[in-house]
């Protein structure tokens, strides 16, 4: 038997832990804002490595699944998107966490009503499905890390 971990990858999003013994819990990404790197003072969102690793240490036998980063036309949220999913690759590497890359629209289409438009409809639809599935846990932001992992319990990867 098997943790399964499910992470929506992006540096404010959240990771869903399914254990052997049902126990199940999300956590939001551990994030800090820095200063961008660019002439402009501007700040970015990055995901706090050293945080998630502690967080993600010591689950015994687990399997990861990491949703792929946006890679639309806006180039603030792909770059911050790579950004997140290389730091959770790196930490998931270091723990020697097995993971695999799932699209949106697959783990989507499974657990999700059909003909849902737009990202708030989306998360909306994931936070009820999460609230059926999972009534005991309480929801702070969407639920899209605890569905992952769901998705990657049912599919037994």
């Amino acid at each position: 038997m098997k943790t399964y971990l499910g992470i929506d990858n992006v540096a404010r999003g959240s990771v869903g832990v399914i254990r052997p013994d049902g126990e199940k819990y999300q956590n939001r990404i551990p994030s800090f804002k820095a200063l961008n790197y660019q002439k402009k003072k501007q700040f970015i969102t990055r995901v706090d490595h050293e945080l998630l690793r502690e967080m993600l240490r010591g689950l015994g036998e687990s399997f990861c699944l990491v949703e792929r980063p946006f890679t639309g036309q806006n180039a603030k949220t792909v770059s911050a998107g790579m950004r997140a999913f290389e730091a959770v690759l790196i930490t998931l590497e270091q723990l020697a966490i097995p993971y695999q890359i799932v699209d949106s629209k697959e783990w989507q289409s499974e657990l999700l009503p059909s003909g849902l438009k737009g990202s708030a409809a989306l998360k909306s639809a994931g936070k009820d499905v999460a609230k059926q599935l999972f009534p005991d846990m309480v929801f702070k932001g969407d639920a899209d890390g605890i569905l992952i992992a769901e998705f990657a319990r049912r599919r037994n990867l």
